[in-house]
Order: C-alpha cells, then structure tokens, then sequence
C-alpha cells in the first residue's frame, strides 16, 4: 500500500501563528501513525478573488491566472485533508473563504470522494463551532468523509489555556483519521458506493444540463444522472426537426396523447451509440416521462443509429424494412413501436 498523505492547510493570515500551530500538531500526531504530511499557509499562495463568471461550471477551466490550481493539485493527491482557520466575527478570514470561492467547481463536481478531512478552528473567545462546522461543510460538499471537527481557545502567540485537553483530543481523532484512510486505500469502500443526494441529481440532470456544461458532463461520465427524471421547459410550439434522437425523445412527453394509453403500462430504453446516448420513457397510469440513463428492467429496447432513427421519425425510412435488414434492433416487446404514432402523433 503507497504512503498515506496528509495535507494540512493552514487558512489564517498570519503564516505561523495559532492555527499553523494547530493543525501542525495534528500533522505531527498523524506523523507516528506513519503518514506522510505537508502543511501549506494559503497566505503564501497568489490567490485571486472568484469574479462569478461560471467558467468553471460551464468551460471546465477557469480564466484566473494565479497560484490556485497549485492548491487545488495537492489538495487531489491527498489522502487525508487537515484545514485549520481562525474564527474572524464568527466566520472564516478572507484568505480561506477566497480559497473556497475559487474552489467551488469542486463541490459542483465532487472530487475529494474516498478522502477524509478533519477541520479546525482556533479563537479568542467565541465562533471557532460555527468556523469549524463551516469548513467541514465545505469539504464535505467536495465529497471529503467527515472524520470530526476540532476547536481551541488561544490568548496570545501559541498560548493555549487547554493544550493538555487538545492533544488528547488530537490524539484520538488522528488515530481514527489514520485508521478509516487505511481502510479506505484498501478497500475503496466508500468511492464505489459513493451517491450524491436526490436533490442535487434533480438539480444537474435539469439546470446543469441547461446551463452548466462541465458539471453536467462530469455527473453524466459518473453515471450519477441514471434514472433521473429530465423536465423541459417548453417555449412555444413543439419542435418539427431534431439534430440528435436524445433531443426527441426527451421532447416526446410534450406530444403524448394520454387518451391513447390506457392499459399501456411501458418502460421505452433508447440506446444511441453515435450519440453515447441512453435514455427511456417511463408510461403509466397515462402519463409519460423521460428519464436519462438506463433503465433496470424495460419493456422494449430500441437500438438505434442516430440517422436512421430520426429518418423512421421524418417518415424517410421504413421502419419495418429497416428492421428487417438490421439498421436497428429492438429487444423485448417490439409491439408497443405499432401504438407510437397514436401515443405521440
């Protein structure tokens, strides 16, 4: 098994002040675990406010020349991650949350998944909690594992009051950290059962497919998107013409003539390779929707070149003849193509 990293950053303006100290004695109690530890201060790094231009949602790349993609590297290569920030009025200080802005594509398209993170916060008298809990927030959108978060009070250059009670705690929560990293490099337990909630598979498959590019197309390479239902927004009258069969058949709910389908209880699977598209019409109780990705157990499977499909569509092509000397396949119940100009016009 390679060596476990662990990366510490150090989120406060000052490069050796009470947070260094802080999450340097969690790197050093990871150290007689047997990890190998780096600890960078982001005060260090040119590191430019985000302006919200959405490049990084939509193109993939963001157009800022600094230090971030420096960061962003040892952040990925990292097994283990240890972020430390002061608590500035009961938040993060400037340097962290700028780092976080320009670090929001990560949380669009997670990619700390099957890494952990411990997040810590130092204060004077109040706000580390709220600090801390931020932070962990933050990685675990990215799709780090939680391992706990730790805070400390301090009065002045490396005073701390209670640093006997912080190392014992340090201790025990590097220990664990340690322990669900070694697991996890053995395992891969959690990166190949990792699932992103309902809500944000909603949120990608409809607005990021519409509006943000890279992530959609990152959340479609993961397969994250199967079986989700894809609403369309519909402006006017219904398109006559389609350039790909994706774009029909996500449109076919809008012309379905739910009159025409009582007793017709379907599950309709599009495969178009020329197109790497999967996608299915789910029809029941008279109702009709499209889902992106492969269904489970459909009715009909429909196999299907992307021209000559669209040119059954356009009335350019015979289906039956074109069935029959193999331009496309259908699996299953082949019947239900017989019922499709009554159901969709």
């Amino acid at each position: 098994m390679d060596r476990i990293i662990v990366l510490g950053i150090n989120g406060s303006p000052r490069r050796r002040g009470n947070t260094y100290k802080f999450v340097e004695m969690v790197l050093d109690s990871c150290k007689k675990e047997g990890a190998k530890t780096e600890l960078i201060s982001l005060v260090d790094y040119n590191i430019k406010y985000c302006t919200g231009c959405n490049s990084c949602f939509i193109q993939g790349e963001c157009p800022i020349k600094d230090d971030i993609p420096r960061i962003h590297e040892k952040l990925f290569k990292a097994d283990g991650i240890v972020f430390g920030a002061p608590s500035y009025e009961w938040h993060v200080p400037a340097q962290t949350k700028t780092f976080l802005d320009r670090s929001a594509f990560i949380i669009h398209r997670p990619q700390l998944i099957g890494k952990f993170a411990i997040a810590l916060s130092v204060e004077a008298a109040s706000g580390a909690d709220i600090t801390s809990e931020y932070i962990m927030g933050c990685l675990i959108a990215m799709g780090a594992s939680p391992i706990g978060t730790l805070t400390t009070t301090a009065y002045g250059p490396h005073i701390f009051p209670e640093e006997e009670k912080a190392k014992k705690e340090i201790e025990a929560l590097s220990q664990k950290f340690i322990t669900e990293i070694i697991e996890e490099k053995r395992t891969h337990k959690i990166e190949k059962s990792f699932k992103p909630p309902d809500e944000m598979k909603k949120i990608m498959a409809n607005v990021g497919r519409k509006y943000l590019k890279a992530d959609y197309e990152f959340w479609k390479q993961k397969g994250w998107l199967e079986g989700i239902e894809v609403i369309e927004e519909r402006k006017g009258e219904m398109k006559t013409h389609f350039e790909t069969v994706r774009d029909l058949v996500q449109n076919m709910p809008y012309v379905f003539k739910p009159e025409n389908a009582r007793n017709i209880d379907a599950v309709i699977q599009f495969i178009v390779d020329d197109e790497n598209f999967k996608g299915y019409l789910v029809i029941k109780d008279c109702k009709c929707k499209y889902y992106e990705g492969k269904a489970k157990n459909p009715t009909t499977t429909i196999i299907t070149p992307r021209d000559i499909w669209l040119g059954i569509v356009s009335g350019k092509i015979n289906p039956a003849i074109a069935m029959m000397k193999r331009k496309y396949r259908v699996k299953g119940d082949w019947k239900i193509l017989t019922k499709f100009s009554k159901l969709f016009g």
